[in-house]
Formats: C-alpha cells, sequence, structure tokens
C-alpha cells in the first residue's frame, strides 16, 4: 500500500481548518481517538443528505455528496447509468477504524472500462490509512493507493461497491 501525501494547508485556511476540527472533535464525543468514527456517528453534519445521483455516460462525469465525489472519466461507461453515493448509517465495519462516513457507490457492482477516481473527506486520520474498498464479492475491504490533499483522500477504482477512509484495528 503506498499513501501520497500532499497536506499543504494555507496559512489563510489554518484557522478555519482548526476551526472545524475542534467543530468535528465535540461531535464525535464517544470515538476511541480523535477521529476514528464510532456505530451511531456515520456523519456528523446533519445538513447533509444521505444520498446523491446523476446519470453519467460515455462523456463522463462527477457526482457529489458533500465532501465525497466519484469523478468518471470519458469513455469508462459505454451507456448511461445513474450513479448514487449514500452515506450508509447505523452499520460500520468490523475490524477498521474509520476516518470518514461508511459510504456506498452504486449502482452496485457497476464496473468501469477505465477506472474512476473516488475522492472521500477524512477527518484526523494518520498518515497509515487509506482508501478501502469493498471487494467484488462484497465481504472484504481491500486497502487501495490513496493520495491526501488537504483533508480529501482519494483513489482509483474499477467497479462499484462500499467504501471509506480507515486502516486495520489495533487487536484489542
Amino acid at each position: 500500500m503506498r499513501r501520497e501525501n500532499n497536506n499543504q494547508i494555507e496559512a489563510s485556511r489554518a484557522p478555519l481548518v482548526g476551526a472545524a476540527l475542534l467543530a468535528v472533535s465535540a461531535c464525535v464525543g464517544a470515538s476511541s481517538s480523535l477521529g476514528v468514527i464510532s456505530d451511531g456517528d456515520a456523519e456528523t453534519d446533519a445538513t447533509l443528505p444521505a444520498a446523491a445521483s446523476e446519470g453519467i455516460g460515455p462523456a463522463g462525469g462527477v457526482v457529489r455528496l458533500g465532501d465525497a465525489a466519484i469523478r468518471v472519466p470519458p469513455g469508462a461507461l459505454s451507456t448511461v447509468a445513474l450513479i448514487t453515493i449514500t452515506i450508509r448509517r447505523g452499520w460500520l465495519p468490523a475490524g477498521y477504524d474509520l476516518y470518514s462516513p461508511y459510504y456506498e457507490f452504486g449502482p452496485q457492482g457497476l464496473s468501469f472500462a477505465i477506472p474512476a477516481t473516488v475522492m472521500l473527506p477524512e477527518r484526523g486520520a494518520p498518515t497509515s490509512a487509506s482508501i478501502y474498498w469493498s471487494t467484488g464479492d462484497g465481504v472484504r475491504y481491500e486497502p487501495l493507493v490513496t493520495t491526501v490533499d488537504g483533508d480529501i483522500a482519494s483513489a482509483k477504482v474499477s467497479h462499484f461497491s462500499t467504501g471509506f477512509v480507515g486502516e486495520a484495528a489495533a487487536p484489542p
């Protein structure tokens, strides 16, 4: 697993980022460490809708849900598909520390001729964290090569499934 880090916060944004981190850490409350999301805390921004969708075809396009997004490049799809992003609340995958909400991208199982780029907001993730993407069977998760720019983690995906920013949890 390789993680590239482009975390360079402009001086003018630093106070705003610091205030946002304090607000987020106050909302997390019951989490086990700064930034780790616990069950029931899948999204602290109550104004964010639970899902977003957009029809995307051969010309490509972008679907956004808050700071999460999927960028489908031209040629990745041969026909128009209704692309969705949903925040899955009430259940988190066991065995991982999550540093983002848990997302589902659909339609489930959709494959791309050219990889799409998934962008997920992360909060307080250590440099060892990556985007984890469910495998084709939907049971396991694999860490993807992840790039971080500010508080957005991004990675290439070849199919739709579920994903999050996280790392394998330390054994108890």
